[in-house]
């Protein structure tokens, strides 16, 4: 949640956090603070935002808020994963530790790392799900971020594996 990551901020970290990844709609910490590497990917809490949707640069984003100033980002998701896989790759040196967070740690931050574990692990949604749940039992996505982590499964071509009995 907000409250850990602020807590790693104030020089907090008994778990030894090296990167933090806020997806709350407003900033938490500052990069570089107590050597922190620090991500802001804001995503709505309300699950109106585009999670899988492709990349939008800035660029791009600025211009969809020109035609419609109530637009929201489209595709955090790929920023996420691309912060995640430097936090997490062998050039980063190992014992790389990362916080994913919201305000609140029910919603967002286990919507992204739901979708880690499918792409990585290649595990389907509901199975993510679980993994997540059973270690933070508040875990409860809304209903959209359900949907997209479903379509995202689709997208990734993870199939439901079903056992059948003759």
């Amino acid at each position: 949640s907000a409250l850990n990551a602020r807590e790693i901020g104030k020089g907090q970290n008994p778990l030894g956090i090296t990167h933090v990844l806020n997806v709350c709609d407003f900033p938490v910490l500052s990069p570089g603070l107590h050597g922190l590497a620090v991500e802001w990917v804001p995503i709505a809490d309300d699950g109106t935002d585009d999670v899988f949707g492709p990349l939008q640069g800035e660029a791009d984003y600025e211009l969809a808020l020109r035609s419609n100033p109530g637009a929201r980002p489209v595709g955090a998701w790929w920023r996420c994963l691309a912060f995640l896989e430097d936090a997490l790759s062998s050039q980063v040196g190992e014992g790389s530790r990362v916080l994913v967070h919201c305000a609140i740690g029910v919603n967002r931050s286990v919507t992204i790392v739901a979708a880690w574990l499918m792409h990585s692990w290649r595990w389907q949604a509901h199975r993510a799900l679980q993994y997540v749940e059973c270690r933070r039992p508040i875990a409860n996505p809304v209903d959209s971020h359900r949907q997209q982590l479903v379509a995202f499964q689709q997208q990734l071509h993870i199939r439901n594996r079903r056992c059948t009995m003759m």
